[in-house]
């Protein structure tokens, strides 16, 4: 019988107790040490109850200390506080601003109230002397606006009125704190003034000194301004840009430039440029330098160049030079004598423009010149010369040998006086010519031709007009010029035979006097205009 052996005992069975008893052990002290410190912390922050001396009872909070690696939070910097601070910051600058845009607006509405644009209009009128209205006027900083300025005078003043349109300007800021008005520069962008004869010597607007002038701007201007000098209509500006400065010590200054300047009688001329001072008492034209009309342009370099006073007295006689280097003749000469002249006025320096202040029209332009040639056409005379020398080529005369005279023109009409042209030693033309306001002709010529064009031909020798100058060895010819400048006539065909008898027209042989041809010509004429 098989031996049975005894049940197996489970090896180290009793430290396999022993462990898990350890365990349970050491986890129960665990578990309690964890409880005694909850319940440690819970009673610090409940605190202690603890009795003080007068008999009252408290409770004693024991402060918790951080820990050494944990850094202390400032209670200044928590997001609520931040986000208050933020707004705060906010609103102080949002107050500021309004506050800010509240006086600027309120600065802005009284600068642009109905009493200060009065109040701007009265110092205007006071440094003036004109009655004034602005037009939709607005000031902003930087900047200056108007529909229009209107300035009307007295009859004590030169000018009559002003009136400009479309004015833009410059203004200030400081102009909105109490100072004078002022910018860089303020202007029209078209204008028209137009000027009088004074009547009176009242005072017209007052003298301020530099410190007590009313405005403070660098620049007054017009891009297109018209000017008209009294009620004729003689002289003017068309669409002159114009700038006038104040300069410390000195009083205005005036620089002209672009625009046309107007001549009764005369093409339009270009302004080149100009600049004159506002003195006391007169004007100083210290250059006004016109161009020739752009479809009458040369390409050579020409100058008419005005320069002298003008006094601003009633009745005061004032005289302009006047220099004119390489100018077509037919622009200087005017319309009326460019329909029988052409070519070119080489120099003048002793021209003159004398005026009375206050009359409407010049006194008198003198103006001497030196022509590199003269052309002469359109005369009844030239035509009759090519008939009877048809192998000249004399349809129209050329003078290029020499070609002087005077231009004179006044009221009454333009004239030619003291010419001497000559065409080499074959045609030399003397005399004088005029062309009254009214258009009316009249003049006296002396037509000399070398006397070996007439021996070639026996038959002139008998033409009853012709007379020898032996010392010259010329046939002379005398006659007088009639009709109009459109119809223009003269004795010359009669005088050499070619016509009816001689005319008995007037003749004048020492130059041209114009008071004398005026009353020649028409008798009522006495007056100036």
């Amino acid at each position: 019988m098989a031996r049975i052996p005894p049940p197996a005992t489970p090896a180290n069975s009793g430290d396999s107790a022993s462990e898990t008893e350890k365990e349970r052990e050491q986890y129960s002290l665990d578990e309690m040490m964890r409880a005694l410190r909850d319940k440690e912390r819970e009673k610090e922050e409940k605190g202690e109850i603890v009795t003080r001396s007068d008999g009252s009872v408290a409770r004693k909070v024991k402060r918790r200390r951080r820990r050494s690696d944990q850094p202390e939070k400032s209670s200044s910097s928590s997001p609520e506080k931040e986000k208050k601070s933020l707004l705060f910051k906010i609103t102080i600058a949002c107050s500021l601003l309004l506050l800010t845009l509240l006086c600027i607006g309120f600065m802005l509405l009284s600068y642009n109230s109905k009493g200060n644009r009065a109040k701007i209009e009265t110092a205007a009128a006071d440094w003036t002397g004109a009655k004034i209205e602005f037009n939709g006027a607005k000031f902003f900083p930087g900047s200056a606006s108007m529909k229009g300025a209107n300035f009307e005078w007295g009859a004590s003043s030169f000018i009559k009125d002003l009136k400009l349109r479309k004015v833009r300007g410059d203004q200030s800021l400081f102009s909105f704190f109490g100072a004078r008005p002022g910018g860089l520069e303020i202007g029209g962008r078209v204008g028209t003034l137009v000027t009088q004869v004074p009547q009176g010597d009242e005072a017209v607007g007052k003298a301020h000194g530099e410190d007590q002038f009313p405005f403070d701007y660098g620049r007054y201007y017009c891009d297109a301004l018209d000017v008209v000098f009294g009620s004729s209509k003689t002289i003017g500006f068309k669409g002159t840009s114009v700038s006038l400065r104040h300069i410390p010590s000195e009083g205005f200054r005036a620089s002209l430039d672009q625009g046309m300047f107007q001549l009764a009688g005369w093409k339009d001329f270009p302004v080149n440029n100009g600049l004159i001072y506002f003195r006391d008492g007169y004007i100083e034209v210290v250059n006004f330098s016109l161009d020739q009309p752009e479809q009458e342009r040369s390409g050579l370099g020409t100058t008419l160049d005005i320069t002298g006073n003008i006094p601003l007295t009633i009745g005061e006689k004032g005289q302009l030079n006047l220099n004119v280097e390489n100018f077509p003749a037919p622009i200087l000469f005017g319309e009326k004598l460019a329909r029988f002249f052409d070519g070119t006025i080489r120099k003048s320096n002793d021209g003159k423009v004398t005026l009375t202040m206050g009359r409407g029209s010049l006194d008198e332009i003198e103006v001497p010149f030196d022509a590199d040639y003269l052309r002469v056409s359109r005369f009844q005379f030239v035509s009759a010369l090519q008939e009877v020398f048809p192998n000249e080529g004399w349809d129209q005369l050329d003078f290029d040998t020499e070609a002087t005279g005077t231009l004179r023109v006044r009221p009454e009409g333009v004239a030619l006086e003291n010419l001497s042209m000559s065409q080499k030693d074959i045609l030399h033309l003397k005399g004088g010519i005029i062309i009254t306001r009214e258009g009316r002709l009249a003049g006296s010529l002396r037509l000399e031709l070398n006397w070996a064009l007439v021996e070639r031909n026996p038959r002139l020798k008998k033409l009853p007009g012709i007379r020898r100058d032996e010392d010259l060895a010329r046939a002379i010819f005398e006659f007088d010029l009639d009709g109009t400048a459109k119809d223009p006539k003269d004795n010359f065909r009669q005088l050499i035979g070619l016509g009816s008898s001689p005319s008995t027209l007037p003749t004048i042989r020492n130059g041209l006097d114009l008071e004398l041809w005026k009353k020649a010509i028409n008798p009522e004429l006495n007056g100036d205009e």
